[in-house]
């Protein structure tokens, strides 16, 4: 697997802290589990910052205060934030830690059943928005971020700014690329292997640039192996954004296989000779360039209604750029 983050796991150290003490009977033990590379969302701090020398003097400081069960350090800027939260969602951070204490943690603590998750739906409700592995192949895990807000979803796309350049290869759309605490595209061998497991849905969330959210679900979401081009399986539509499935008119995206610039399967040019993920400026299951495109270049600004290479959902606010979006799936039986 190409992503390039760091794999992640829930807790990757386990410390046995002595704290400094005056008295020898005021001497004790304090357990505490530190994980790298992830820090706190701000929303789940509860204290801090405070300017601490290292991720010891943090967790004595978790450790040392009832309320705190996780905290987590910026070796960066030196700063610590306490959290009463015991599964708080977490996001990548190069030089962050994320510190759970044993002992507060033990009163809440979050379990994965199985052992061996098929998807973000068998991962129990007490466990935070974050990344883990799933095993929807008996052979290998994927590692995903599981948005545990309302059902339990598996992120497979996220654009939240201009960062990662989505206009990219066939390659690149196979085994994905990104980060997944931030922009990514999951990778179509593991969306097919994972919606390939069981019968899923999808859910498109939409903002555009005013602060105006909207939202679009599909009961039916399925795609196919490389060998049909990841042919697209969409249907029964609900929600507040409109529907992209389209007609013979605007281009029907059921049953459309992927295409991207360098590998085009869509068979149609515009007036310029330019297939539709040229012109639209990324991949996506085209039919006469289609009613939606999440995958195109990234304005920092509403665009034009007239933009063809935008982040757009026609149905929503035309050809206007949108701020930020994301799919993601889950079990159809998950309700």
């Amino acid at each position: 697997m190409y992503i390039t983050f760091p794999k992640e796991t829930m807790f990757i150290l386990a410390f046995v802290l002595f704290l400094p003490c005056v008295k020898c009977a005021d001497c004790r033990k304090v357990p505490f589990n530190v994980g790298n590379d992830k820090i706190i969302v701000s929303k789940d701090v509860t204290a801090g910052p405070f300017q601490l020398k290292s991720t010891v003097e943090c967790a004595t400081m978790c450790t040392g205060d009832a309320s705190c069960c996780t905290a987590s350090y910026d070796n960066t800027t030196k700063q610590c934030f306490l959290s009463s939260l015991c599964n708080p969602e977490t996001v990548y951070s190069y030089n962050g830690k994320y510190i759970q204490n044993y002992i507060t943690a033990a009163k809440d603590p979050c379990t994965v059943k199985p052992a061996k998750p098929v998807d973000c739906a068998d991962i129990v409700t007490n466990c935070g928005s974050g990344i883990y592995d799933i095993y929807p192949s008996t052979t290998y895990p994927i590692t995903v971020y599981c948005d545990m807000t309302g059902y339990n979803w598996t992120v497979i796309q996220r654009r939240v700014d201009g960062v990662v350049n989505f206009n990219r290869t066939w390659a690149d759309y196979k085994t994905g690329f990104g980060n997944l605490a931030e922009n990514f595209w999951l990778g179509n061998d593991y969306i097919h292997t994972i919606v390939n497991s069981r019968s899923f849905m999808i859910r498109f969330d939409l903002e555009d640039w005013y602060g105006n959210v909207r939202y679009a679900e599909y009961e039916t979401f399925r795609i196919g192996d490389e060998s049909s081009n990841y042919i697209l399986t969409l249907d029964d539509y609900d929600g507040n954004a409109g529907d992209i499935t389209g007609d013979s008119g605007t281009g029907e995206i059921d049953g459309q296989p992927f295409s991207t610039a360098d590998r085009d399967s869509a068979n149609y040019v515009n007036f310029l000779g330019q297939s539709c993920a040229d012109q639209n400026g990324g991949a996506w299951w085209y039919n006469k360039c289609g009613l939606a495109n999440l995958n195109g270049y990234y304005y920092n600004y509403p665009t034009g209604s007239l933009t063809f290479n935008a982040i757009y959902w026609q149905p929503f606010k035309g050809r206007q750029s949108l701020k930020s979006v994301s799919m993601k799936i889950r079990f159809e039986n998950d309700k």
